[in-house]
């Protein structure tokens, strides 16, 4: 399917301090508005973070997150995380890295269908640098359990690594992300498809933003940018395999 859509998002962020603990709250509403009722949705997305001391050299982090995704009209996905993080610090004169490795699980819900509920349970590893600019990588790598045995496929193992990097050029500020999942399934998934092999899937999404203040005082100095993201799904199942890109500006203002 091909055609326009219109985008609007609303971010809230809070930091709460508490000696030398901290507590940082996300909330994240976004919708998208297209001229097929089937195909808008609305996600949301919210999520508190423990900080033991943001300024020490190793701290602990627990985090938790909710997420709701409607899709058409009705509700279509829903999952909620809980994790744990030990990072630490290291710092040089000119630029400073958290490293942090930790644990997670997740339960994943699917209301329409029932059979797709599972509950991850995994491993990560992260490394966040930054000096003017800012590098990131994120590795993740663990398993999701059925609910019910009759899930096609059976235990899905997953494994993701994605890479960000920030940085400044020609008066912009740029944001490019890479991410790259993979999935196998333990079971055949049906056999009706390929005489009942197992599921493989890869998934590889590619985006690229860039932004600059705009000076308009009247409407509140906002930021314009412009995003391109591309992706692509491939898989021994040809069922599951599919392509998107889309092309978005707009404005994002941000108050105090």
């Amino acid at each position: 399917q091909s055609g326009g859509t219109a985008t609007t998002a609303l971010q809230w962020t809070g930091l709460l301090p508490q000696d030398r603990h901290a507590w940082l709250f996300q909330v994240e509403g976004r919708t998208r508005h297209t001229a097929s009722h089937a195909t808008r949705y609305q996600q949301l997305e919210a999520q508190a973070t423990w900080l033991q001391d943001p300024v020490a050299p190793t701290q602990w982090i627990v985090r938790a997150e909710h997420t709701q995704l409607h899709w058409g009209g009705r509700k279509l996905y829903s999952s909620q995380r809980l994790g744990t993080q030990h990072q630490w610090l290291h710092a040089r004169a000119d630029s400073s890295c958290r490293t942090a490795a930790g644990i997670e699980v997740e339960g994943r819900a699917f209301p329409g269908t029932s059979t797709l509920n599972g509950n991850y349970h995994g491993g990560l590893l992260t490394l966040v640098c930054q000096k003017q600019d800012s590098l990131s990588l994120q590795l993740r790598t663990g398993q999701d359990q059925p609910r019910q045995a009759e899930r096609p496929g059976g235990i899905q193992r997953q494994s993701e690594a994605r890479v960000q990097w920030q940085f400044n050029a020609v008066g912009n500020r740029w944001q490019t992300e890479y991410s790259i999942q993979h999935q196998q399934d333990d079971t055949g998934y049906s056999p009706l498809l390929s005489r009942n092999v197992a599921r493989r899937v890869v998934r590889q999404a590619l985006r690229l933003e860039t932004s600059r203040p705009l000076q308009w005082p009247a409407l509140g100095d906002p930021q314009w940018f412009g995003t391109v993201e591309i992706s692509r799904q491939t898989s021994n199942l040809q069922i599951f395999a599919s392509s998107r890109s889309a092309a978005q500006t707009g404005l994002r203002w941000t108050w105090p």
